[in-house]
């Protein structure tokens, strides 16, 4: 899809995303189930528990993620939607990472780098109507740049909620006309910049930008035609660019972000020509 026309118009100050899960907490899945759930595990002898967790699949792995708010977080790549044990040996489709709390990219732990990196995860139970899963998991995982080594134990995670959708959804409408492209995988992107994230959705000859900064949490924020919270809609060759409006985050992880959205933009050409986005809602796998 043309990213390129639309990101530049707006500009990118702090621009991703978070869901709530917290050890034996009540949550509101996908479908809308209440249940309870936890992500846990112990690590070089020091328990874990998340504060937010949340899995994914949309045709290829399915990833379970899980955050504590200090930023430690492990991530769970399993090699196919089905039950059954998976190996997270060198070679192997499956892997797991853990980042350390506040680090940078260049003190995350993954699997599969050395023949000490190495680890399985049994997947126990994937319910599919109520899109639930749990399963165990435990593992080595190496510093590619120091060849430090952390020790991932006793890991579980269950009945936690996870996305079963195409990698992206998107729809909105625009002064009352529907804005949903048909083929989410392929006309809905999403990208990073200096620690920004952008949703562009190509809805031909239409198209629209959501803007958010990438430490986001759950919750309501204002959008504005300045800051980190911005929209955008570019039809044919005009650009509206948001004045007001409001978006709300209504579930995150390390790997999703799910929310509702609604705003009014104006023509950069001509301030009397505004439309108003209204009902808008997404999911964005974030790679």
């Amino acid at each position: 899809m043309k990213k390129t026309r639309l990101f530049l118009f707006i500009s990118m100050t702090s621009v991703i995303f978070s869901t709530s899960c917290k050890k034996n907490s009540t949550i509101t899945n996908a479908n809308s189930s209440t249940t309870s759930n936890d992500m846990t595990a112990t690590i070089e002898g020091s328990a874990w528990a998340c504060t937010t967790a949340l899995g994914a699949y949309a045709g290829g792995p399915l990833v379970i993620s899980g955050t504590t708010t200090d930023g430690q977080t492990i991530v769970l790549n399993i090699g196919a939607y089905k039950t059954g044990v998976y190996s997270l040996d060198s070679g192997s489709v499956s892997s797991a990472t853990y980042t350390p709390k506040n680090s940078s990219n260049f003190t995350i732990y993954a699997t599969g780098l050395s023949s000490k990196a190495t680890g399985s995860i049994n997947l126990l139970s994937l319910d599919t109507s109520n899109q639930l899963v749990s399963g165990t998991f435990s593992f080595t995982g190496v510093n590619a740049f120091d060849k430090s080594i952390k020790n991932i134990t006793n890991g579980t995670f269950t009945n936690l909620p996870f996305i079963n959708k195409t990698r992206y959804e998107f729809s909105a409408t625009v002064n009352g006309q529907s804005f949903s492209p048909k083929i989410p995988a392929s006309e809905i992107g999403e990208f990073t910049y200096q620690g920004q994230i952008s949703i562009d959705v190509n809805c031909s000859p239409n198209l629209m930008q959501i803007i958010l900064p990438q430490n986001v949490k759950t919750g309501t924020y204002n959008i504005g035609s300045s800051g980190n919270f911005q929209a955008s809609y570019s039809p044919a060759a005009l650009i509206y660019k948001s004045t007001s409006g409001t978006i709300t985050i209504t579930q995150r992880s390390p790997t999703v972000i799910m929310g509702t959205f609604q705003y009014i933009a104006v023509n950069t050409q001509n301030s009397s020509d505004i439309v108003t986005v209204k009902g808008g809602s997404f999911v964005s796998q974030i790679n």
